[in-house]
């Protein structure tokens, strides 16, 4: 039940039968509540950054990184604004180095299983995710996913339908996507996009 544009979502997971929510909301992160306020200050900068794609902030990143390396949101900013900034190659090792130091990461699983699976090897995905294709499975003393995590989770387990031909699995997360009151548009069109790739792959888009 949607009460405003920042609340909660129900999701009911159909393998499991146990409810979760999305949220637009920040969640409580205890390793950012005891950092120093000017670290503190820092990072809500990078984060700003981040969602604003400016690839300015990698060096300050980096640097910030040297400094506070147990924190593996820094880590996924990183990645991400490597990627913006096609820098591929410091991506892809820096999504093997999240993983590594944080396996339990959801967005390290993500960044790393998307490596693998560019570079052919489809079945890790089951290694890295633990043979599990829920939210909730994986994370089962978790009740509560920021909208980030969901869409992050539901993407990557959607491209390892799509290499493995599962395409009714495929349709049936593009349609809870539509389903949902959020406006996922823009994210429902680049998987069909991607979809009709898979599906035709001899045909010229």
């Amino acid at each position: 039940m949607i009460h405003d544009h920042n609340s909660l979502q129900n999701i009911q997971d159909e393998q499991n039968h146990s409810n979760f929510c999305i949220t637009l909301n920040p969640l409580p992160d205890p390793l950012l509540e005891v950092l120093p306020a000017e670290a503190q200050q820092c990072f809500n900068e990078i984060e700003a950054a981040t969602q604003r794609r400016d690839v300015h902030y990698i060096k300050r990143i980096e640097e910030f990184i040297l400094e506070y390396p147990y924190l593996p949101k820094l880590y996924n900013f990183l990645e991400g604004l490597y990627i913006i900034d096609e820098q591929e190659d410091k991506a892809k090792k820096l999504a093997k180095i999240m993983y590594d130091k944080f396996p339990y990461y959801l967005f390290a699983k993500v960044a790393y299983a998307k490596c693998c699976m560019d570079a052919g090897r489809i079945d890790d995905f089951t290694r890295i995710f633990e043979g599990k294709s829920h939210l909730k499975e994986l994370y089962p003393y978790r009740d509560e996913f920021h909208v980030s995590e969901f869409l992050a989770f539901t993407d990557v387990v959607f491209t390892h339908a799509c290499h493995k031909k599962n395409f009714d699995l495929a349709r049936k997360l593009i349609k809870e996507l539509k389903s949902m009151p959020f406006d996922f548009d823009h994210v429902v069109e680049d998987l069909e996009a991607r979809l009709e790739r898979f599906e035709y792959p001899n045909r010229t888009f």
